[in-house]
């Protein structure tokens, strides 16, 4: 059965018993809904393996409002996969290809809520292993599996340090424990927004208050190693003609640490030596404990 659209612009329902088709000539566009409950739009019909297709070359390929919803919970798109036994499961699955500038697989935006804004939220709860979020990158240039503006908080944390990922194992040379000692630690405070903006750098979101650490470029000419050099987009710009990466340098805090434990065990040789050396010459530290 086929109908002009304008016969049915006025329906709010549709109840299908058998394949139905709504073409619109002026319009160029489709809807054929079939009997095994599949739906296509602005596609020749529905594909075998989908319940909905959307083809268009339109920006939204679909577009869900909800204004003045109540009290209640609301969702502008609710996906829930059940009892099934396939591989995977996807509740919802977001992909771009071959975009123009920038492609966002999925974005989630929260605002001006009273209480709580969580622009994307992930959990996950049971099976052998669960991920409340997983991210992965390769094949770019730059490739961040996690990208976050602003400060990150976690309850806890851990970094894969297995042998077997591991090649070339040595002892940290003495030439680095020599550079760790003529790093210089400074306290400062981060600029602000506004004079980031006159760098023409924006959107990092960096911590307010006093904080301590090392300057980048003074690391760099003691143990290059621990440096590099990262790119930074202000995902917020979406005027694609202000868009600008900014080449910054990142210092990898984790890794000076076994640095600075394989300095302080070669200095606790030398104190343990020296007291040895006092005790032979008959002095006596008091308080010193020894160690077993």
């Amino acid at each position: 059965m086929r109908l002009p659209i304008h016969m049915i612009r006025a329906m709010f329902a549709i109840c299908v018993i058998a394949s139905f088709v709504i073409t619109d000539k002026e319009a160029v566009c489709q809807i054929e809904l079939n009997a095994d409950g599949r739906v296509g739009i602005g596609s020749s019909g529905p594909i075998s393996t989908s319940r909905v297709y959307v083809k268009t070359s339109d920006t939204y390929g679909l577009r869900v409002n909800l204004d003045g919803v109540g009290t209640q919970a609301a969702h502008g798109i609710y996906a829930n996969i059940q009892n099934g036994y396939a591989d995977y499961h996807y509740g919802v699955w977001g992909m771009t290809q071959n975009s123009g500038w920038h492609g966002y697989g999925v974005v989630g935006d929260a605002h001006n809520a009273v209480s709580l804004n969580i622009g994307l939220k992930g959990s996950a709860i049971g099976g052998a292993t669960a991920y409340g979020v997983s991210g992965y990158a390769s094949g770019a240039t730059t490739n961040y599996a996690g990208y976050f503006s602003g400060n990150v908080l976690a309850t806890g944390s851990y970094l894969t340090s297995d042998q077997r990922l591991k090649r070339e194992v040595a002892s940290i040379p003495e030439s680095t424990k020599q550079a760790l000692l003529r790093l210089s630690p400074r306290t400062y405070r981060h600029a602000t927004e506004q004079e980031l903006e006159t760098d023409g750098i924006k959107g990092l979101g960096l911590a307010d208050g006093l904080h301590y650490g090392f300057i980048a470029q003074e690391i760099q000419t003691s143990i290059p190693e621990l440096v590099r050099t990262v790119k930074h987009v202000d995902v917020r710009e979406v005027n694609q003609e202000k868009i600008q990466t900014i080449d910054l340098l990142a210092v990898n805090y984790d890794e000076l640490i076994p640095i600075l434990i394989a300095v302080v065990q070669d200095q606790q040789v030398q104190i343990e030596e020296l007291q040895v050396a006092l005790r032979e010459a008959g002095i006596e530290l008091p308080n010193v404990p020894r160690r077993n």
